[in-house]
């Protein structure tokens, strides 16, 4: 879906768009609906939802456990790439909204524990 630019400034009513909507039925009887909502703002406007940033940071923190988990698979064989891999999701981290929250700075610490991790292991290989 493609939205215009536009030079208008929105009233709060035409903020929220639905875009879709769906219906689950079985034997005539609903089950389960559901929509999906656009919340369109003005440049002007900020929106923090608390409760969505709860949910980033549980996210971010699950993305973490898996980016190390996956890095230090690869590190086995490609120590290069499993650096990679840490340094990509750290950059992401740190250039997020949420980059100042605790959890995050403490994830971000974690990403450069790892890298620590990585380089002193294959500096003992390349030493061998």
């Amino acid at each position: 879906m493609v939205i215009p630019e536009n030079s208008k400034e929105l009233a709060d009513y035409h903020k929220n768009i639905i875009v879709a909507y769906g219906e689950v039925s079985a034997k005539g009887r609903v089950i389960k609906t559901a929509q999906v909502e656009v919340i369109l703002l003005n440049e002007k406007d900020e929106f923090v939802d608390e409760d969505d940033e709860e949910v980033l940071v549980n996210a971010y923190k699950i993305r973490t456990r898996d980016v190390i988990r996956e890095a230090k698979s690869i590190a086995n064989f490609n120590p290069s790439r499993g650096l990679e891999k840490i340094k990509d999701f750290k950059e992401e981290l740190t250039g997020c909204a949420l980059s100042k929250d605790p959890i995050v700075v403490g994830l971000i610490r974690d990403l450069e524990r790892v890298l620590k991790e990585i380089e002193n292991s294959r500096n003992e290989i390349l030493r061998k």
